[in-house]
């Protein structure tokens, strides 16, 4: 999955947001596929869905990686790299800082809350992440507005009014989600 985050990613940075959506909701709809094969494999369904699941994730990651990552065009320019470098820096600490959350955050449920709560954790998380999916380059978008307009005042009150309606639908489909369920 992270092959195929860092061609959603490379996509967003070219302002190709569509294009990273529909990788990212692809992704997702491959591994529905999967999951859906896994339900009607009444024989072995834990055994089998390792398999199936890295097959999923390497057509998408192959797709993803053939058709849809840009060709590289390397070129040096130093005032351009030191420019970016701290940005750069920040956001790779950003990214690190929250895997290795999400990761603590499944050993502490594992170890404080034993299998059956962690179950459910892995499952609200997959909610979570699912709702998610189509909101990431709505979410790259409106950052890059933000770090772009020469009003910061104005732009921080836009940008919380969409944070909050994009956590407000991220939280709906959560619950119908989780209704449904």
């Amino acid at each position: 999955w992270r092959g195929i985050e860092t061609t959603i990613i490379v996509c967003n940075g070219q302002n190709r947001y569509s294009t990273a959506a529909m990788l990212g909701i692809s992704g997702v709809a491959i591994k529905l596929v999967a999951a859906i094969a896994l339900f009607f494999n009444q024989s072995h369904p834990l055994e089998s869905w390792a398999p199936l699941y890295f097959c999923s994730l390497f057509l998408v990651m192959m797709i993803g990686v053939i058709f849809i990552y840009p060709k590289p065009k390397l070129s040096w320019q130093p005032k351009a790299w030191i420019g970016r470098a701290k940005d750069a820096m920040g956001v790779s600490a950003a990214e690190t800082l929250f895997y290795l959350q999400s990761e603590m955050d499944k050993v502490l449920v594992l170890a404080l809350g034993g299998e059956i709560l962690s179950g459910l954790y892995a499952i609200v998380m997959r909610l979570i992440d699912l709702t998610a999916v189509p909101l990431r380059a709505f979410s790259t978008m409106l950052t890059q507005w933000i770090m772009r307009s020469r009003k910061s005042g104005d732009a921080a009150k836009t940008g919380l009014k969409l944070d909050l309606i994009i956590g407000l639908t991220s939280i709906v489909a959560i619950v119908a989600i989780a209704v449904l369920l």
